[in-house]
């Protein structure tokens, strides 16, 4: 046990690591906030008539230590990642040829199926991953490195209201607020300005129930939630009298309808589209308090079977013209419907075995769909001719380095509310990204800063990844000539980037030292010297 003596303070946790039923290493944590890994060395007698102890022959050798936590490490454990969901008996997933990625500085370098991961966490709140087999050759990798991302909704400057209008979901209740923007200079950005809100309207769930969706109109006048057992709907009024300006009217549901993992209004505010816990997506009209139609998701094209076998539906997306409805599953299947003719249109399997984590039709052509992956891939669709549009069939395999290494996982993406633009801003909780489909996608190497990306031939991977953090802090958003793929990080973790108008852009951020303020003081001591 002599090599455990790398602590400078109490050990806590321990976890092996097994290869073929036999411990093969280990890893000790505790009160210094380090984590350390051990090696079974495996000696040799000094002759072959020689029988030694066998405590002599196998001993633990200390190889390195990682200090990615602050506090306390309360728990480690040895696991295996799961990449993707096992395909379906008939699921035939589409390949994509691409090049190859020249440098890989994320965690999806050494997070493979069949390679054990070791999962750490202690009191600063804090979840790290390591590779468990080159625990020396890459750096933890921050699982949640911002804080925890409110459902936010934006619907840009309607005549009703003169300004954009943001619907907030929390677990128990939801806020509809107006956002007003200031003409004072942000701390944090040197090019953006201040923006205010104003409550409008606060409801909260029945008996503290558990709000799992929410959504508003492009009207900003109606919206609704979900928690676990139905739905609600509800009506904002401009009140004549009182101290309010505003009154909140509840609206009638038909009866019977599932609650909703995720719901959104058509264009024209006439019908709200839920997709319910029973795998179908219910059409209702408004107005009428009916149930206009219900979509069963088929893999098939023609199967006119009623009952769901593909799975929950989390997100979904319509078109300007109202024509299409674009729903997407957990995994990353993409189902598109006709609203006119209330049939399914077009199914696309999951890209390469990737999640998709933004999407969205742009205002300018409503059969074009884009969508963001989870391998930091783009592809743009032709709904109409359910084909890959004529961008993807270009450029989707030959993206500039800086994008596929973009910083962090995307998390959404924003369309200008013009009609002549050809744009869409990408953003993840540590940077956004700006992207024209009119302008050429162009090859570089280079930062948006002028930091080079690529690693010299004598840099050690550990180098080269504190090089590349210190350019991702470095790099702030500055004006410069318009470029595409034009980068733009964050200080702080972002929760939401939307636009507001044609020029003007608003972005949510959220200080993880606020975030720690609201923490209770940790259980136990924190690390020495902290």
């Amino acid at each position: 046990m002599e090599p455990f003596c790398k602590h400078i303070l109490t050990i806590r946790v321990m976890s092996m690591l097994l290869q073929l039923f036999q411990v093969t290493g280990g890893f000790s944590a505790g009160s210094d906030g380090k984590v350390i890994l051990y090696k079974m060395s495996h000696g040799t007698p000094l002759s072959g008539k020689e029988e030694l102890p066998s405590e002599n022959i196998n001993k633990w050798v200390y190889v390195d230590s990682r200090n990615a936590h602050t506090h306390d490490v309360r728990a480690l454990a040895v696991t295996m990642p799961i990449c993707e969901e096992d395909p379906l008996p008939d699921d035939k997933v589409p390949m994509f040829r691409r090049r190859k990625k020249p440098i890989a500085f994320t965690y999806h370098k050494w997070a493979h199926l069949g390679v054990p991961m070791l999962i750490s966490a202690g009191d600063d709140t804090k979840l790290f991953a390591y590779s468990a087999r080159d625990f020396t050759q890459f750096s933890p990798h921050d699982i949640c490195p911002a804080p925890q991302r409110a459902s936010l909704q934006l619907v840009p400057s309607t005549s009703e209201f003169g300004a954009s209008i943001i619907l907030t979901q929390y677990s128990g209740w939801i806020d509809v607020m107006l956002v007003k923007l200031g003409h004072h200079k942000a701390q944090n950005s040197p090019l953006g300005k201040t923006a205010t809100t104003q409550l409008l309207a606060r409801i909260k769930s029945k008996e503290s129930r558990k709000i799992i969706s929410s959504t508003v109109s492009s009207s900003s006048l109606l919206f609704a939630y979900s928690d676990h057992l139905k739905p609600c709907l509800f009506e904002l009024r401009r009140h004549k009298g009182g101290k309010s300006a505003w009154s909140v009217n509840k609206l009638q549901l038909p009866s019977g309808l599932q609650y909703a993992h995720c719901m959104i209004f058509s264009v024209d505010s006439s019908c709200l589209m839920l997709a319910g816990h029973d795998r179908k997506i219910y059409v209702v009209d408004v107005k009428r308090s009916e149930l206009v139609h219900t979509f069963v998701p088929q893999r098939k094209e023609g199967n006119t079977s009623n009952h769901p076998s593909e799975p929950p539906i989390t997100k979904m997306f319509t078109s300007s013209d109202g024509q299409w409805l674009s729903a997407v599953n957990c995994f990353g299947d993409i189902y598109f419907f006709n609203l006119e003719t209330y049939r399914q249109h077009w199914f696309i399997s999951r890209l390469n075995g990737a999640s998709v984590t933004a999407a969205g039709f742009p205002p300018k052509n409503s059969n074009v769909f884009v969508t963001i992956t989870s391998s930091n891939q783009v592809y743009v669709f032709d709904v109409e001719a359910k084909q890959l549009g004529e961008w993807s069939r270009r450029h989707s395999l030959h993206l500039p380095k800086t994008f596929q290494e973009f910083p962090g996982e995307v998390i959404g993406l924003s369309f200008p509310p013009s009609i002549n633009s050809t744009s869409v801003v990408v953003y993840s909780a540590s940077a956004m990204c700006l992207i024209d489909f009119g302008m050429p996608v162009g090859q570089d190497d280079v930062l948006p800063n002028g930091h080079d990306i690529s690693v010299g031939k004598h840099d050690s991977p550990k180098n080269a990844t504190a090089k590349r953090k210190r350019m991702n802090v470095d790099h702030e958003c500055k004006p410069h000539k318009k470029k595409n793929f034009d980068f733009c990080s964050f200080k702080s973790p972002v929760l939401f980037v939307g636009y507001v108008s044609e020029k003007s852009l608003l972005v949510i951020e959220k200080r993880w030292t606020e975030v720690l303020q609201n923490f209770d003081a940790p259980v136990h001591k924190h690390m020495y010297g902290t």
